[in-house]
């Protein structure tokens, strides 16, 4: 407890017992960055490998690096309970290595959590090693996912980077427009190997179109705006 701090950083590993109570009602300046033992700390099936917690100029960020299952899905810490706890962020802040999996379940429920954030950014890395999802894989539970609707009231700001187009993107997007009413800009960038002719990118242009109320840019990997029909 520290009730006149105004600046305070963190730089910490995780382990499967770790534990903080932190009370600093008057802090302006905060940078939390802990590391994660990635085969002991999950979120779902997911592994978290990073977590920061930033405050500067009353905006309030939570940036996740999480990693797709590699080998065993039973992590030892579930994460999603101790994310609810934290204090309201404004800006969520997603690294995803997917490494081919569905990550529409993962970034779901953690909208649920960070229900009131006003600018989500989210980074896909497929990383090179690459794996099919076998039958029922956990990755894609619930199955309807991409039927569900949750209320994020505040979200005005939606930034995608790596996109590649494919279906689960796809209805990723369109559970994004379901769910923020009062979208203002949608900016995606493409994946390095990715044309704006691409099927998965003539359907983006189509959900875009049919979101007129939302400013949407589309840039190639090298930052070139797409200029879309």
């Amino acid at each position: 407890m520290a009730p006149v701090l105004k600046k305070f950083e963190l730089w910490t590993w995780m382990s499967s017992d770790f534990s903080v109570s932190f009370n600093a009602p008057m802090v302006e300046n905060l940078r939390w960055d802990i590391y994660c033992n990635f085969q002991n700390v999950g979120i779902d099936v997911w592994r978290l490998r990073r977590v920061g917690l930033w405050k500067k100029e009353s905006v309030n960020t939570l940036w996740l690096f999480i990693h797709a299952p590699v080998y065993a899905l039973d992590a030892e810490r579930n994460s999603s309970q101790e994310i609810a706890s934290l204090p309201n962020f404004s800006v969520l802040q997603l690294r995803l290595v997917t490494r081919g999996h569905i990550f529409g379940p993962l970034v779901l429920n953690l909208l649920g959590i960070c229900n009131v954030i006003q600018n989500l950014k989210v980074t896909i890395d497929k990383d090179t090693c690459r794996q099919v999802c076998p039958s029922n894989c956990p990755c894609e539970q619930p199955q309807n996912w991409r039927r569900q609707t949750i209320s994020l009231p505040a979200l005005e700001e939606v930034e995608i980077k790596g996109f590649e187009g494919n279906g689960d993107e796809i209805d990723f997007l369109k559970l994004l427009f379901r769910c923020t009413p009062l979208m203002k800009t949608m900016t995606v960038t493409l994946a390095p190997e990715v044309l704006p002719t691409s099927r998965g990118c003539e359907k983006t242009y189509r959900i875009f179109r049919e979101n007129p109320s939302v400013k949407c840019r589309v840039y190639r990997s090298g930052g070139e705006e797409v200029l879309y029909p």
